[in-house]
């Protein structure tokens, strides 16, 4: 576990970061947006999140470990089918020398 000493340092140049937006969390923690202030680090002016818990402690950063998913829409599964199907096209007519590989155009 982290202490918020740590956590409100910037990631990069470890300078103590300016602390300018402190939001409640509907369980009694708190989120605190902190931005480096060194103008050398080029991190400067770059916001960075702290969760403080109700108890007082500071949970270790969250890396993302997980991989990130989009849900997309029916509709976009269907769109990205017939993208799919209309570049095989013209891949295939491309090697069948009828579409020019760089345009796309079909030749005459």
């Amino acid at each position: 576990m982290a202490t918020i000493d740590e956590a409100s340092r910037c990631y990069m140049c470890k300078e103590p970061g300016d602390l300018r937006i402190t939001r409640p969390m509907p369980d009694k923690s708190k989120l605190l947006t902190y931005y480096c202030t060194n103008n050398r680090c080029e991190w400067y002016d770059t916001p960075w999140n702290v969760s403080v818990r109700s108890d007082g402690t500071v949970p270790d950063p969250n890396l993302h470990p997980t991989e990130k998913t989009y849900v997309g829409f029916d509709a976009d599964d269907a769109e990205a089918k017939r993208l799919i199907k209309q570049l095989e096209e013209l891949n295939e007519e491309s090697l069948k020398g009828r579409v020019d590989p760089r345009t796309g155009l079909h030749l005459p």
